[in-house]
């Protein structure tokens, strides 16, 4: 439950969305079973992850790889080299050819004779396989790549161009097969990346790149300067990835350098290419038994003239532009003043939360409907579901510090003798539950709470807020055991329980107590 700055929560699960629209951002594969990475290791091998790819694990034995099928079939037929298996159940093997890296070790940079095997290892006839000047590149600058997609999947090959005016006299020139082994696009690009499916970018020798549907073989009639990666999206980890969803990119026009949303299918710009910059935001949400990280695509955030707002998938304004920055918590938008100041911006009532900007909003990560406000240096508790302060800032708390394993926030202030004045929110009951007190303590594993008073008085509390030892001048620390709450009667060596309760604030006798509490006595040895 602890208590996160919004400019960097991302981890809350309500929505204000009319739409809710989002793609699951993590890749989803065929877990490999326990048993079957165990049986991997039985048989000497080593798996090269915990994934099945088109129904078959990727298994090394000293530098040398097979497959296993899901059934913990191991291939019997080890290779220098192969790609992973394709959707066509079929794979591709080349022979290694060593070079010298940059820094001066040997390398495999390129696996030549390209041949293709079934799933039983039997050798397959393809286009590929009788076309011998292309090849699998394995050198720093370009590695081939396997690209999965809805019908089929597709590798990138590559080819020498004789070219006089490069190092090594030649030009590398890429291009791509599918899982059959049949040339989609000749090696005769600079690069060929996959957005989406499908679809591709490709990067011509004159640097121009243009989007094709390779399976159609169609150009789409768009001039696209940049497509927004996946890294660039806050709390994404996937490298080089662009960011795509529904066959639409993120991207900017490439005369204007402008960004919008461009439709890969219907081929237009569903949303104009006419914003500085385009923003989507993501979250982690339950979805089914699993928490997934998703990306919303119906609301994006977009910077015009200088100002952040915010459009909806038909580019119509659900926020205005007027903040100088803007975040998503999960729960609510986050919008900020040209000072840093924060807000909450609701769209179903196309306002602003609060009447004036806010220095800090935090959220509580279990309970996104509670936040703590922070303004001109005093702190509020904000119960966002009700719309509705349950501490209000006009009260003077001035600090606060998450306690009791973060179910409990403890608020403090000075009283007019300038002596601390706290009290103790419940962040589970949504209330004050102890006020008026100078310390707190935890007692036993966050269940329970020991208050000292104003009048020097000790007691002890749950965390429902109800006094289970009443207010007194207990001369030794606070404990619990076997059941009982208690104070001792002193700090020494010789200290007993007394004043005991049980948790339910029912008094015990102080001399069943210490006798229950009282250590086991250890049987002396006789001496022989």
């Amino acid at each position: 439950m602890r208590l996160f700055p919004i400019i960097a929560s991302f981890l809350f699960f309500n929505s204000v969305f009319s739409q809710e629209e989002y793609i699951n951002i993590d890749k989803t594969y065929d877990r490999v079973p326990d048993e079957l990475l165990q049986k991997v290791k039985d048989n000497g091998f080593e798996s090269s992850g915990i994934y099945f790819i088109n129904g078959y694990l990727n298994v090394n034995k000293n530098d040398l790889s097979t497959f296993m099928d899901t059934s913990g079939n191991i291939l019997n037929q080890l290779y220098d080299f192969k790609t992973d298996m394709s959707s066509a159940k079929i794979f591709f093997t080349g022979q290694p050819v060593t070079g010298i890296n940059d820094i001066g070790k040997k390398e495999e940079q390129r696996y030549i004779n390209i041949k293709a095997f079934n799933a039983m290892g039997e050798p397959v006839q393809t286009e590929i396989g009788a076309t011998g000047d292309y090849y699998f590149s394995s050198n720093m600058a370009s590695v081939y790549d396997h690209y999965l997609s809805t019908d089929t999947d597709y590798f990138t090959v590559h080819y020498d161009k004789p070219d006089a005016s490069k190092s090594g006299g030649y030009s590398l020139q890429e291009g791509l097969i599918n899982g059959k082994g049949a040339i989609v696009l000749k090696a005769k690009y600079k690069s060929v990346r996959q957005i989406a499916n499908d679809y591709f970018l490709i990067k011509t020798e004159d640097g121009a790149s243009e989007i094709m549907n390779v399976m159609d073989r169609v150009t789409l009639p768009v001039k696209i300067g940049r497509i927004l990666l996946f890294n660039e999206v806050p709390n994404v980890q996937q490298v080089n990835t662009f960011v795509s969803f529904n066959d639409k990119i993120i991207a900017t026009d490439g005369d204007t350098d402008k960004w919008g949303v461009y439709d890969m299918a219907n081929k237009k710009w569903s949303i104009p290419a006419t914003y500085e910059e385009l923003k989507p935001f993501n979250t982690f949400r339950q979805l089914g038994e699993h928490m997934k990280h998703i990306l919303f695509t119906d609301t994006f955030f977009v910077k015009k003239e200088g100002k952040w707002g915010a459009v909806d998938s038909n580019n119509t304004t659900v926020i205005p532009f007027k903040y100088s920055k803007m975040d998503y918590n999960g729960a609510s938008f986050i919008v900020y003043d040209e000072n840093g100041h924060m807000n909450l911006f609701d769209i179903a009532t196309q306002t602003e939360l609060f009447d004036h900007f806010y220095d800090q909003i935090n959220f509580d990560n279990d309970h996104p409907e509670l936040a703590v406000l922070v303004s001109n240096g005093s702190v509020g508790i904000y119960d966002y579901a009700n719309k509705s302060f349950i501490v209000d800032p006009s009260e003077g708390y001035k600090t606060y510090n998450s306690v009791n394993r973060n179910q409990n926030h403890l608020l403090k202030r000075k009283d007019a003798e300038g002596k601390d004045d706290m009290a103790l929110f419940s962040i589970k009951y949504k209330k004050v539950i102890a006020s008026g007190f100078r310390d707190y303590y935890v007692l036993h594993e966050t269940k329970f709470g020991k208050i000292r008073h104003v009048d020097g008085t000790n007691s002890i509390i749950d965390m429902e807020g109800k006094t289970i030892i009443p207010p007194g001048k207990y001369m030794g620390k606070a404990g619990y055991q076997k059941g009982i709450l208690f104070f001792y009667d002193s700090y020494g060596k010789r200290k007993k329980p007394v004043h005991c309760y049980k948790p339910s604030g029912e008094k015990v006798d102080t001399a069943l107590c210490q006798e229950t509490l009282s250590p086991d006595k250890k049987k002396k040895k006789k001496k022989k």
